[in-house]
């Protein structure tokens, strides 16, 4: 992994695809180094096929004291600072990797295992039928934040009749109607009015969970447990 210092970077600001090695750039704020950074930056512009207007800029900045070119003490400064850079970055990594929630099945695992049976809309509806406990949810645009308890104490009766109840804590809170309807490609999703969020998506069945998928399309995914 190649490691870029954005000196104007907010300590906290990290990249979703951090922790599946999608982008190579690791952000360090400002405050965390030292002046002499920019003295650095001074120094690369006045090397070979730096920019004299860049060097001249940095001056103007009046946060330099120095106007001499780089020496070998500066160089050997700048691989030093390079490698304390990286020891700073690994636990900001490592935490921002074991922050999240895993799932509690793959998302490959629930595709894979939905597909060892051929569904429709009939044989989908049954499947559904009963109470469920919401369990998981990953966003797409924040899987980092994915847990198992922004929604603790959800569930989900679906009743044959078409109608559903929303609880919280076993208290209703909602009543909608619900029917199957298609989804994408061989996937089917249900139609809820009123809507529940929860419920957004394509249908995911394996055994005894549903994934309602929604991050194909950029939204959240949803896991729910049959309750016994």
């Amino acid at each position: 992994m190649t490691l870029i210092s954005g000196l104007t970077s907010p300590l906290w600001k990290k990249s979703e695809k951090i922790c599946t090695n999608q982008i190579d750039a690791v952000y360090l704020p400002m405050k965390a180094m030292p002046l002499f950074i920019q003295s650095l930056r001074l120094c690369e512009a006045a090397m070979p096929g730096g920019s004299a207007r860049e060097a001249q800029s940095l001056m103007g900045t009046g946060k330099l004291a120095r106007s001499e070119k780089c020496s070998q003490k500066d160089r050997e400064m700048k691989m030093t600072n390079q490698s304390i850079i990286l020891l700073l970055a690994i636990p900001f990594i490592l935490f921002a990797c074991n922050k999240a929630e895993k799932p509690p099945v793959s998302q490959g695992d629930m595709w894979e295992c939905h597909h060892e049976t051929t569904w429709d809309s009939l044989k989908t509806k049954n499947a559904l039928i009963g109470e469920w406990e919401w369990e998981y949810i990953a966003c797409f645009w924040n899987p980092e934040d994915a847990n198992n308890n922004e929604f603790k104490g959800l569930t989900i009766e679906f009743k044959s009749n078409n109608t559903l109840n929303v609880k919280e804590n076993g208290q209703t809170t909602q009543t909608s109607t619900w029917k199957v309807v298609g989804g994408d490609a061989d996937l089917f999703a249900i139609d809820v009015d009123p809507s529940v969020p929860q419920l957004y998506g394509r249908i995911l069945l394996c055994n005894e969970r549903v994934e309602f998928n929604n991050s194909y399309i950029d939204g959240c995914d949803n896991y729910f447990k049959r309750k016994k």
